[in-house]
């Protein structure tokens, strides 16, 4: 049946809706439509770097850690990784050894990945980005420009 649903033979029905959103553990809007707003505009932030909410969330909670000391980032990646690794044990392995197969990966490929990166993240490109923040930032009522 999963296969007549994909392939857009058949629709699932709200029973078939609820067991599916009860077995993968998601919301029905999620499960229809990838994310909780389907409906919600696109922020500025979100048409520029071409993410979705939930990518544009992530990114903030990631510059919010950076706020932590070390100490605390530390202890925040250990309870997450706990609570992860006891709710979600076979694919938290998989998923750490991946990341681990990727970082060596990486590891042998950084001066050519450092080149690429380097040549297509001009510094002309970083201050306008720069610019673009701080007015946007300005007209939030954000930082004031520097003197």
């Amino acid at each position: 049946m999963i296969q007549a649903y994909e392939a857009g033979k058949y629709w699932p029905g709200g029973r078939e809706l609820r067991l599916l959103c009860q077995a993968l553990k998601v919301t029905p809007t999620r499960l229809l439509f990838a994310t909780e707003h389907p409906f919600q505009a696109d922020s500025p932030l979100q048409r520029m770097f071409g993410v979705g909410q939930d990518q544009l969330r992530l990114a903030l909670f990631a510059q919010l850690i950076g706020i932590l000391s070390r100490d605390e980032q530390e202890a925040l990646v250990t309870l997450a990784g706990a609570v992860l690794e006891a709710r979600h044990k076979d694919s938290f392995k998989k998923i750490v050894a991946g990341f681990e197969a990727a970082a060596e990966e990486l590891q042998s490929e950084a001066p050519a990945l450092g080149k690429a990166i380097d040549q297509m993240v001009t510094p002309k490109k970083v201050a306008a980005i720069e610019r673009r923040v701080k007015r946007a930032m300005i007209a939030k009522g954000g930082d004031k420009p520097e003197r």
